[in-house]
């Protein structure tokens, strides 16, 4: 019998706001963190709301320097936990390049002592509001971490793969980067390759529309959709579908043979291809993933799908974008602790929760 339950959910962008100034409502997705004291205290709306709040950041970097991507992972935190005391075990997913930095060694997950001393001081008090940015009490969430470990995105999707998946090539599409690896019962034998995201894709997007005065900001945020609002009065909606779809067919068509050759005819023997992330959702990035490995007789499923057709309880709830911090939690299960698995991300930033009864 199922003795615990799994949440997740997802948040986008982060914006430094004033806490004096115009009352910005907070929706469900949305925190401000508060920092400082007294007269030099600060806020910073991180979720949905930063996207109306003013120019919001989406690239961190995965390193406790970089004071967005502690703020965001503290918002996470404040989402999933909310206001209290909560002793937990943390997976944060980070960058290849940055794990060693956390944990000593590359193949390593659990934080040296050093690292779990900082993160306890930086997210043992988290202050924050909720509903409505000029609300005059501060909320605090006290975490105590048990036990902390660090995930790379790949390894963390890996671990969401069924277990009655023998084979299979891995292909994680995301904002920041394109990762692809080949899993075999579950082991990728640490080995993966990294190409541009679909921030590269946007990017083209973005400077072929400049003589329609189309900003970077309007096509970011209508991605998705593909319609891009100008922030002028008298700008109508305008439509990038057809530049849209060309870009990403020749973006994947361009990064693909690279991540592919570098298994050279051992990758002929993976017939099927499993697509996670953000642009498992996205239609024209589906249709060119399937376009390019369907010359090769490989089968496309999405990893949501395949929870589906091998349903197992650690994997209820999964989504394309949240299969990482699904996966995170596995690296953290071996006590009945509160876990939480974060990954702060590079267009959003993602969580998950694992409580037991």
């Amino acid at each position: 019998m199922q003795n615990f339950s799994t949440t997740s959910g997802m948040t986008q962008s982060l914006v430094k706001a004033n806490l004096l100034g115009a009352r910005k409502m907070l929706d469900e997705n949305s925190v401000m963190i508060v920092e400082g004291e007294n007269n030099s205290r600060r806020g910073f709306i991180v979720g949905e709301a930063a996207l109306s709040a003013g120019e919001a950041s989406r690239e961190f970097g995965t390193r406790f320097t970089n004071e967005n991507w502690v703020r965001t992972i503290a918002a996470r935190l404040v989402l999933e936990l909310g206001a209290g005391s909560h002793k937990i075990n943390l997976a944060l997913v980070v960058n290849s390049d940055t794990i060693a930095e956390f944990t000593g060694d590359e193949f390593e997950n659990n934080a040296t002592p050093e690292t779990l001393e900082r993160a306890r001081a930086l997210f043992s008090n988290i202050f924050f509001r909720t509903h409505d940015t000029r609300m005059l009490d501060i909320k605090q969430c006290h975490v105590e971490i048990e036990k902390l470990v660090f995930v790379t995105e790949i390894d963390a999707v890996t671990k969401s793969i069924p277990n009655e998946v023998l084979k299979a090539v891995l292909l994680q599409s995301g904002f920041g980067d394109t990762q692809l690896t080949c899993i075999t019962k579950g082991d990728n034998q640490g080995l993966s390759f990294r190409k541009a995201g679909m921030d590269a894709a946007i990017r083209t997007v973005a400077n072929s529309l400049k003589h329609e005065n189309i900003t970077k900001s309007a096509v970011l945020n209508g991605w998705k959709e593909a319609v891009a609002v100008d922030s002028g009065l008298s700008s109508a909606p305008y439509d990038f579908s057809d530049e849209k779809r060309s870009v990403i067919k020749d973006h994947f068509d361009a990064i693909l043979p690279e991540l592919t050759q570098e298994y050279g005819d051992d990758f002929r023997h993976f017939s099927g291809v499993v697509i996670s992330g953000g642009g498992a959702n996205d239609k024209d990035v589906v249709d060119a993933v399937c376009n390019y490995f369907s010359n090769q007789q490989k089968e496309i499923v999405s990893i949501a799908e395949l929870c589906e057709v091998f349903p197992c309880v650690e994997n209820d709830g999964l989504q394309n974008s949240t299969a990482a911090v699904y996966g995170a939690l596995k690296f953290i299960q071996d006590s009945n602790q509160t876990l939480v698995a974060i990954d702060a991300g590079n267009g959003w930033s993602k969580s998950a929760m694992r409580k037991y009864k």
